[in-house]
């Protein structure tokens, strides 16, 4: 949006591009456009207000250079409908709005208003406003929150929300924040918080799904114009059969669009779709196409898609989580997905649903679903693409759970029963160590078909390929274990960790490195060193500057490889005690 009147040549192309027309702002009696007056200020608990009168209002401001009149205009609270009187707002002026029976409490204190019968008891923590001309279309909107304020003291009451830069029309909460007038308002002039706050970031399409074979849905980053989303022309499919009926903005927030296809999608048809011209609610343009693909899901079946990793015993700061992987050739949605669990009385609980969405829940891939995705991200190496976030997520029991996943038909699709004791015995801490399928295919009832995360993971991979279980190439037939699994080093030579290997031909080269359970390397302990037939290598207990190492839980990390290619990494844990 422009803050002056542009030239004829401008504004008729500014025109084109937004939906938004220019040469109404000439005429003092035309209908404003978009963005033309927005919403500057709003005082919805006036509660001990200190120097204004006891009244909730609503300021407008006309950005334009011209004045504005808002004859047979609409206001919207909450979605119902409030005339307003005739009222006209002169070039960078306000206009404010309040009950006509405060009206007499602001005519003493020598400020304007416009008193309106039935004006709406605005929330104090927040409701969905919006204006609309007098043939229905679009002026402003805004959905505040009384987490704008960012202070505690003032959202107690007596002061109002500003808005920081009016010709940021992208309603974000970071463009708002609570007056610093002591009065606790500046009604009728400048804005106290008044600054350039300029709308630059990019337009992003979050998600996008088909709602039904012949609807998709496309989710945005920030609000849109919606005379821009409901244009055909801005959207095109490089498939010449595919082609769109209509545009259905999100009305009045613009945050997502409905394409509806002229012809639907048969299931697992793929779709290739182009969007371009687009422009956010502020007036930037989408400067480069985005190009989006999707397709209709297929039937979920049981064996399409089973558990493949669970974290019930989070760290603190943590978040329980399920991993689920499909296994299949077909593109499945996770709203086709329930989860439920045995509860402590023996029954199952009221299945939860992995998602409200069609989302695509691609072939071969793996996804997380968690309470607090943001939880997960924090301590753990993995796509944040590939997780899901649930609000009813359940908290899983810290010892031991039965699991169930069902289908949108009611289907069991798999069952897994879970236990503290299915973890590496020489883990003295489990918190926050994830339990993984040592391959995706395996029965997830069988509990020697999991293991604990490697720490060398992190201990947990959520949303990627598991890694709990050896990696080896084919050919390669090579063995190492420990005499124990824990050993006490002492002054004595003879007190050693032993890693006996034995492997099916010379030649290999061997690289050993020693790991703290926390992940810190402590030494390297064979550096490509060629390995005979079978031996044994041994670790005095020292790390690399020769100092002592603490009790604790230790991983040797293995890897050997040759000159043809073949290799073999394995990590075999130990404890080291006194």
């Amino acid at each position: 949006m422009f803050s002056t009147l542009p030239d004829d040549e401008t504004r008729q192309l500014a025109g084109q591009l937004s939906g938004v027309i220019f040469s109404d702002y000439l005429s003092e009696t035309s209908s404003p456009g978009f963005g033309s007056v927005i919403f500057n200020e709003i005082m919805a608990n006036p509660n001990n207000v200190n120097g204004l009168p006891e009244s909730e209002y609503i300021e407008l401001y006309n950005r334009t250079d011209s004045l504005i009149s808002l004859k047979n205009s609409s206001f919207y609270y909450d979605g119902k409908r409030y005339s307003l009187p005739e009222i006209t707002i002169e070039s960078k002026k306000y206009a404010i709005l309040c009950n006509q029976k405060y009206k007499d409490l602001w005519t003493a204190s020598g400020i304007s208003v416009t008193g309106i019968p039935s004006f709406p008891t605005l929330l104090n923590t927040g409701k969905l406003l919006w204006l609309e001309n007098a043939q229905g279309n679009l002026i402003s909107w805004v959905e505040y929150s009384d987490s704008w304020y960012n202070d505690n003291n003032k959202k107690d009451g007596g002061y109002s929300l500003e808005c920081i830069d009016p010709n940021n029309l992208s309603n974000d909460a970071s463009n708002w924040q609570a007056t610093n007038d002591a009065k606790g308002g500046t009604p009728g002039a400048v804005n106290s918080v008044r600054n350039s706050f300029p709308d630059k970031s990019s337009i992003i399409v979050l998600s996008s799904f088909l709602q039904s074979p012949d609807t998709l849905v496309l989710n945005f980053n920030k609000p849109m114009n919606v005379s821009s989303l409901a244009k055909l022309n801005n959207y095109s499919s490089k498939e010449e059969s595919i082609s769109f009926a209509e545009a259905i903005p999100d009305y009045p927030r613009g945050r997502n669009v409905r394409l509806v296809l002229k012809s639907p999608l048969k299931a697992g048809e793929k779709a290739d779709f182009e969007l371009r011209d687009l422009l956010d609610a502020s007036g930037n343009q989408l400067l480069v196409p985005i190009e989006i693909q999707t397709l209709l899901p297929e039937k979920i079946e049981v064996g399409d898609v089973l558990f493949n990793e669970i974290l019930f015993n989070p760290r603190e700061g943590g978040a329980t989580y399920i991993e689920l992987s499909n296994i299949s050739d077909k593109i499945l949605s996770y709203n086709q997905l329930y989860l439920s669990y045995l509860k402590e009385d023996g029954t199952h609980s009221v299945p939860i649903a992995l998602s409200k969405y069609p989302v695509s829940f691609p072939q071969h891939s793996e996804t997380f679903f968690t309470k607090k995705k943001a939880a997960v991200l924090s301590q753990y190496n993995c796509d944040a693409s590939h997780g899901v976030e649930i609000l009813d997520f359940p908290d899983f029991s810290k010892q031991k759970g039965t699991l169930f996943l069902l289908s949108d038909q009611g289907d069991l699709l798999d069952e897994m029963v879970y236990s503290e004791s299915m973890h590496t015995t020489l883990l003295e801490d489990k918190r926050g160590v994830s339990l993984e399928k040592k391959a995706s295919g395996l029965i997830s009832a069988d509990s020697l078909n999991w293991a604990s995360a490697a720490f060398l993971s992190g201990y947990g991979t959520p949303g990627l390929p598991n890694r709990c279980t050896e990696q080896t190439t084919s050919g390669v037939n090579a063995n190492f274990w420990l005499e124990k699994n824990s050993f006490s080093p002492t002054d004595n030579e003879n007190n050693k960790l032993q890693i006996h290997y034995s492997l099916s031909k010379e030649g290999f080269m061997a690289n050993i490195r020693i790991f703290e359970a926390s992940g810190r390397e402590i030494c390297s302990l064979v550096q490509n060193n060629e390995l005979s037939a079978d031996g044994t290598i041994e670790w005095d207990g020292k790390e690399q500057n020769l100092n002592m190492c603490r009790v604790g839980l230790y991983i040797a990390y293995i890897e050997i490889h040759n000159t043809t290619g073949e290799m073999k990494k394995c990590k075999i844990p130990f404890a080291l005690v006194r």
